[in-house]
């Protein structure tokens, strides 16, 4: 199942998510007053997610926390420097497809790097990857 963690400035994606994928869930979405979110929320349920994809950004960094296979995206930052210290992290770099812009990683690259992290056996975090790069034509 499908879970995306909306931060403030892209509530305007909720509802065109949720039309294409209605059985998503947005944990932050109708939180009571004064309720954990944010990097509090995103830690606490981390555990409880089979795999992740992110942009290399805070809640990239807090869902790699739990040690979860995570697929992390980088645009104008180095995962060579950047990149938390997880066992099962697939950083796509974006300078692999040609430029700095998160949307030159093809969706296809994320989508096999995903499949993969979701095949990973969960008893055995297998070592990260050698190369902190991703080249274009492989997953990790």
């Amino acid at each position: 199942m499908p879970v995306f963690f909306i931060g403030p400035n892209e509530r305007d994606l909720i509802e065109r998510t949720r039309q294409a994928l209605p059985n998503a869930i947005f944990p932050e979405e109708g939180l009571p007053e004064g309720a954990p979110d944010g990097p509090l929320l995103v830690s606490a349920l981390g555990h409880h997610l089979k795999a992740a994809v992110a942009n290399d950004s805070g809640f990239g960094h807090m869902l790699a926390l739990p040690q979860i296979p995570l697929v992390l995206l980088f645009g104008r930052h180095s995962p060579a420097k950047y990149a938390p210290n997880t066992p099962m992290l697939c950083p796509l770099w974006a300078e692999n497809y040609g430029g700095r812009a998160l949307n030159l990683i093809p969706y296809e690259a994320v989508e096999a790097a995903l499949l993969e992290a979701l095949s990973a056996p969960t008893d055995n975090h297998p070592a990260a990857p050698a190369s902190l790069l991703a080249p274009k034509d492989s997953t990790c």
